[in-house]
């Protein structure tokens, strides 16, 4: 049988042992096979005792689940204590004495068939030792310290230092700080940071009042209030003391003229400009008293009414009386129009409802035109909202339903119609006998479409279709000579099929027909099939065949191994299995050809930690061997296949192929996925 190697070079307790009962004790060992190959990465099965006397009954008994794994270089770390206890209680142990013993067992298959490594006796170390000492130390009072005065203390005391010794002091007072030199009137002050620092005096600083400066406080924990008497600020700017109208600068400024602010709201001057006279004309009058008031001008006749200049530029002037001009809601600036809206940011911004009406056959009542070309080119109309952008109706005249189109989109290069949403569908269309959407292209370009939807956020659809009749399709496509339905992905699905995650109703992809794939096919859960074969170009006419096999079938999950080996002198064999064999398979089956000359043999030793032992053979003989096992893992326990199963009652009477027994499609399983595709 394989032996195990274990080299145990380091034992560390987080308490030591022979101290105060120890939480822990970390535990590590380098796992090597007899052929000094070191185990990595895999799960160990131990089990620890502590006993007495090495080969005594163990007084605490541990193991470890889940089992602890070795590491890349074979090392395996625990920490004794810390398993389930088996037997015994690891904090009841009495570590006094020094005849304790590490019992060391492990299972490299990760099981419980448990192998003796070593029996190790425990000692203590160095510092366990000490601290075996300062445990039988008795308490000590400070009255038993002899550098420590206590005589009188009172409550509140603190211990201070005088030179020499430790005495019970008085509490800390300002008393207790150096006042030798210090000016009078002089404060406190901290210097330094957050982190330490220490008080200091600093030299106080007098406010006096001065003229027209009162200054009240009655003690430095009152607030300080300063006032400012009329005429009390003195400048050489300001000779009268005060400022007037008649400090700002008049020097060579027009008669009339007005105050101006000149600059924006974070700083600017007060600047002169000259006054404009608004004189009255033939029929006009100017009604105004004073700058506050609103002024109105108005006029017998509109003939006689002239205007220059706006109190807000770039709007539009309208007639809202006879004889009363005002400000209208269209504003024009650098060959934009904006209605309702200001400054506008088209060429004609509406802020509003837009409507075009036209009765006229083949006249058309909106048009809309994009001339540009090359890097001009753009887009015709574009409409955002949160509800429905452009909603188009066709309705019904002498007909019960309505016939035309609702929104037609025409283009010779761009995009005929594009909808954007946020939130809303980009586009959405009906239609009670016709088609919802009809798209045409006669482009052979790979790049262009009938119907092209991109979706460029982390998550959604670019096309998503809903269908909820027993025979109705959500997406279809349809083509004589070329591709129905094409999907494409750089990273993710080029086409992805769900139907709930369900084992027993509908189907995530049905194919009626051949299926060809040209890379890799994965299926997470099992395959039902009819047959399976491989087939590649023929080895021996690549140019003019196929060769096909079948597949090895079998009513349980079964797993299949085999090799050739040369016996030893003893005419025998160990055969090194796959590290996960053990971990995969169970219920194993051995098979033994001798090569050149029969041979008696024999399993000498059955599978046992990914290893069996052949036996009953000639020296340097050559033996083909095959084992096979039936999986055992998580998914084969939980998804075994049963070799036969009864139809459901409504597949009863129906076949997967019928016209293997003389009936057509209507008895087939899939009979309802075949009549939509009929359709």
């Amino acid at each position: 049988m394989k032996k195990l190697i274990v080299f145990i070079f380091a034992i560390l307790a987080n308490n030591v042992l022979y101290s105060q009962a120890p939480a822990k004790i970390s535990f590590q060992a380098v796992v090597r096979t007899s052929s000094n190959v070191l185990v990595v990465n895999k799960p160990i099965g131990v089990r620890i005792s502590l006993v007495k006397t090495i080969g005594g009954t163990p007084i605490y008994v541990e193991v470890f689940n889940p089992n602890p794994r070795t590491n890349s270089n074979g090392l395996l770390t625990l920490l004794i204590g810390g398993g389930t206890p088996v037997s015994g209680t690891f904090s009841n142990i009495n570590w006094t004495t020094n005849e304790l013993s590490l019992k060391t067992e492990f299972d490299v298959t990760g099981g419980t068939n448990y192998t003796l490594i070593t029996t190790t006796q425990l000692w203590s170390v160095p510092y366990a030792l000490s601290a075996k000492n300062v445990e039988n130390l008795p308490p000590t009072k400070l009255d038993n310290l002899t550098d420590v005065s206590i005589s009188n203390p009172s409550s509140g005391s603190i211990l201070k230092f005088n030179g020499t010794e430790w005495f019970a002091g008085g509490k800390i007072a300002l008393t207790d700080h150096n006042t030798q030199n210090v000016p009078l009137n002089s404060v406190m002050k901290f210097v330094g940071g957050q982190l330490g620092g220490s008080w200091q005096y600093a030299p106080s600083k007098e406010i006096t009042s001065g003229i027209g400066i009162n200054i009240v406080a009655n003690s430095v924990s009152d607030a300080i209030s300063i006032g400012v008497a009329n005429n009390s600020i003195s400048s050489e700017l300001i000779k009268d003391g005060a400022i007037g109208l008649s400090d700002i600068n008049t020097q060579n400024v027009p008669l009339n003229s007005v105050m101006k602010f000149v600059g924006g709201q974070q700083g600017g001057s007060w600047q002169y400009a000259p006054s404009r006279n608004i004189t009255a004309g033939p029929g006009i009058s100017i009604l105004g008293n004073s700058i506050n008031d609103d002024i109105i001008i108005s006029s017998s006749s509109s003939s006689g009414l002239s205007s220059v200049g706006s109190q807000d530029p770039n709007f539009l002037t309208k007639w809202t009386s006879p004889n009363t001009i005002t400000k209208s809601i269209i504003f024009e600036e650098g060959g934009r129009v904006g209605i309702g809206v200001a400054p506008p940011s088209a060429t004609l911004d509406v802020n509003g409802n837009l409507r075009s009406f036209s009765n006229t056959t083949a006249k058309v009542a909106f048009t809309s035109v994009h001339a540009g070309s090359g890097s001009n080119k753009g887009t015709s109309i574009k409409a955002t909202s949160e509800n429905i952008a452009v909603h188009g109706i066709v309705t019904k005249s002498t007909v019960s339903v309505a016939i035309g189109t609702a929104v037609l989109g025409e283009t010779d290069a761009g995009t005929g119609v594009e909808g954007l949403a946020g939130l809303g569908d980009g586009m959405k269309a009906s239609s009670q006998l016709g088609n919802g959407i009809l798209a045409t292209t006669s482009s052979e370009n790979n790049s262009n479409a009938a119907v092209k939807a991109l979706n460029s956020g982390t998550d959604g659809y670019a096309v998503f279709g809903e269908s909820s009749g027993i025979n109705s399709v959500s997406l279809y496509g349809n083509n004589t000579n070329g591709t129905s339905v094409y999907g494409k992905a750089t990273t993710g699905e080029g086409v992805f099929g769900d139907n709930g995650d369900s084992n027993t109703t509908g189907f995530a992809g049905f194919f009626r027909g051949r299926v060809q794939m040209t890379k890799n096919l994965t299926v997470i859960g099992n395959i039902a099939k009819g047959s399976s074969t491989f087939k590649i170009d023929h080895p021996l006419d690549p140019e003019n065949k196929y060769l096909i096999h079948s597949v090895v079938e079998s009513p349980d999950m079964m797993n299949i191994y085999n090799g050739t080996i040369i016996l030893n002198e003893n005419g025998e064999a160990d055969i090194e299995l796959p590290s996960y064999f053990g971990a995969l398979n169970k219920d194993f089956r051995y098979s033994l050809t001798s090569i050149g000359s029969f041979s008696p043999l024999f399993i000498k030793e059955e599978i046992n930690n990914n290893h069996f032992v052949i036996s009953g053979g000639k020296p340097n003989q050559k033996i083909s061997w095959q084992v096979t096992g039936i999986r055992k893992d998580k998914f084969a326990e939980q998804y075994r296949i049963l070799p036969e199963e009864m139809k459901g009652d409504n597949e009863k009477g129906l076949y997967l192929h019928p016209e293997l027994y003389n009936h057509d499609n209507t008895h087939s399983v899939n009979k309802n996925i075949i009549l939509k595709v009929n359709k």
